[in-house]
Parts: C-alpha cells; structure tokens; sequence
C-alpha cells in the first residue's frame, strides 16, 4: 500500500537521517525518498512544522522561553491544550509578534482569555510565554507542545538540539492524479 511505503520512509528518515545532534531536516532529501517510495508516486505535497515541548511544574506559576533557532512564518504558532483556573487554554499568534492565550467556545469559535500571553520573534524563532500557573495538560506525556511553521522547509539545528520525526504526527494521503496527460 502506497501510503503505508510513504509513511515507512518518513519514519526511516527520521529514525535514521536525524534523531542525532548535529543533524539538519533537508526538504529536498525527504521529498526525493518520498517520491521514490513507490513507482505510483509523482509527486508529494508535504507540510514542514516545528514542534516544541515542555513539562509544565503544575499549580506553579511559571513561563517558559523556546528557542525554535529558525526562522517562523508569522501566524502559525498553535499548541496542545493545557488547563488554567478549570478551563482547557491553548495558544496563538497575532501575526504582529504577540502570543495570545484562548479558549475554544461549543461551536469552535475562540474566545481570547489573554490577548499578550507572550511573544515571538519570527526572525530568531524565539517565544517567550509570560508566566501561568498550568494545572492540567491534555498531552499523556504531561507536556504543552507549540508548533510553528518555519519560513524555509529546511530545519537546521544549534548545539544541543536532536530533530525527531514523531509517528504520531505523520499523515498520508494518497490521491489519483487528476492531470491527464
């Protein structure tokens, strides 16, 4: 099955390619074994994000600094959700440098709790979330993961960094080709 092959050589790449310090994700090397996976693949559409995670000390107020060291396209930082004063609270960005603090209303809508939670520079990939105090987390790992999206589909890493590709994040879906040649 195409999809499983695609999913297989992704997974190889991180497992093999990366998950050691001082190894760069180049685009171009996972695209080509993508596109080699299976003879019915043409082509690929792949998405590059960026995940951060962090262990919140619970009903302690404390921030946290991540140091994303790439640069982010603005309004693509999100998050897992995490609880503060009983409801569940995830996070944004403005798109102007500012991260918000929201929560999601029945129909999906998102009510802003706090509009200034934070910062992020696009530039240096750096965020610096202002101190909460965190009782709970959605994650079964205990962890509030931000995720952004890098300006070049490259991620290179500084010194004490490892990229790892997580499975549980990897989705594939084979379509037919549309183009009739």
């Amino acid at each position: 099955d195409i999809e499983t092959d695609v999913f297989d050589v992704i997974s190889d790449y991180g497992n093999n390619t990366l998950e050691k310090f001082d190894r760069d994700f180049r685009f171009s090397q996972l695209s080509t074994l993508i596109d080699n996976a299976d003879v019915s693949v043409l082509n690929n559409l792949t998405d590059v994000n960026i995940q951060k995670r962090y262990t919140p000390t619970l009903a302690t107020s404390e921030g946290q600094t991540l140091q994303f060291n790439n640069q982010i396209n603005v309004s693509t930082l999100t998050s897992t959700g995490f609880t503060v004063s009983g409801t569940v609270n995830f996070f944004d960005d403005d798109g102007s440098g500012v991260v918000r603090r929201y929560s999601l209303n029945d129909d999906g809508t998102k009510t802003y709790l706090d509009s200034s939670a934070g910062t992020i520079d696009y530039v240096t990939g750096k965020v610096i979330l202002d101190a909460i105090t965190i009782t709970a987390v959605n994650e079964t790992d205990l962890t509030v993961r931000v995720t952004v999206t890098p300006s070049v589909e490259d991620v290179a890493t500084t010194r004490n960094q490892i990229l790892i590709v997580d499975n549980a994040d990897i989705t594939v879906s084979a379509t037919a080709d549309t183009i009739v040649v």
